[in-house]
């Protein structure tokens, strides 16, 4: 099975992936750009639990996709846990 490619340049509404993910059930603040994230605003990994800003975390999960790695592990540097794949499929919005 080859995956169709994945279209970097489509552009996917915080509010499409919100539904499609686990959200934060706290008010916390986003690790990356440090914006105020109120409660299910922001996503929460489902590996393990680390939240960001969709747009924070689709920026990552895309420059990861375009650096052709397969890795995608959480953005935290001492988090080693994978992406789920239902998260990275929201969050390129395939």
């Amino acid at each position: 099975d080859i995956a169709p490619p994945v279209n970097l340049e489509r552009a996917v509404s915080p509010e499409e992936v919100l539904k499609r993910t686990e959200v934060n059930l706290e008010p916390c603040e986003c690790p990356v750009c440090y914006s105020d994230l109120d409660v299910g605003a922001g996503v929460r990994l489902r590996a393990c639990g680390h939240v960001a800003c969709v747009q924070c975390l689709a920026h990552y999960c895309t420059a990861v996709v375009s650096d052709f790695r397969h890795d995608i592990t959480c953005f935290e540097p001492s988090c080693s846990q994978p992406v789920a794949d239902a998260d990275i499929r929201a969050l390129l919005g395939v």
